[in-house]
């Protein structure tokens, strides 16, 4: 599901032979092909109630001196390096308020109001009417979401793994 692993650790790779997931870091996908399927943009996630949550676009600059609720830095390390990659040009990193293990734990904690979170776009699709997703401006580079697999160990439900996600892949890109 790549709005709840957008960036996974190494050791989930350790016992598949195929995943749907975000792209991950070389070290963490030595061993395995990656075929990129879509690309989501990054954005920010606010409560309803928040300040911004009328807002058409935000920078980082407006997200500053907000409480970042973050998926955990031990199983989504990449996520962690993304933040600070989009904050260095601003020379200041936002405060982590809570981390999460999965997106519903997160996007339930920005509904309650206790921070913003980035996210991909695909959490429009679940994230309810107490959160706002707002694309970022100018807007970061997005989260490649493909297929990863051991060429030399495919398996025949592998392979139909992979013809399904691309199949599916294509599908939504025909969709508006």
């Amino acid at each position: 599901d790549p709005s709840s692993t957008p960036f996974p650790s190494t050791t989930l790779f350790r016992s598949l032979d195929r995943a749907r997931t975000g792209q991950g870091r070389q070290k963490t996908m030595a061993g395995l092909t990656f075929e990129e399927l879509r690309r989501y943009a990054v954005c920010v996630a606010v409560p309803a109630g928040h300040r911004l949550a009328g807002a058409r676009k935000v920078t980082l600059k407006q997200l500053l001196n907000e409480r970042l609720i973050t998926y955990s830095r031990a199983d989504y390390h990449d996520y962690h390096v993304m933040i600070a990659q989009l904050f260095a040009p601003l020379k200041r990193q936002p405060e982590i308020a809570e981390e999460h293990d999965s997106a519903t734990s997160l996007i339930a904690s920005v509904g309650a109001g206790r921070g913003v979170a980035f996210v991909s776009e695909t959490f429009t699709s679940f994230a309810g009417a107490q959160v706002k997703i707002i694309p970022l401006m100018p807007a970061p580079p997005p989260i490649a979401v493909g297929v990863a697999y051991r060429k030399s160990k495919l398996s025949a439900a592998a392979k139909n793994f992979i013809v399904a996600a691309k199949q599916g892949a294509s599908m939504l890109s025909l969709t508006p």
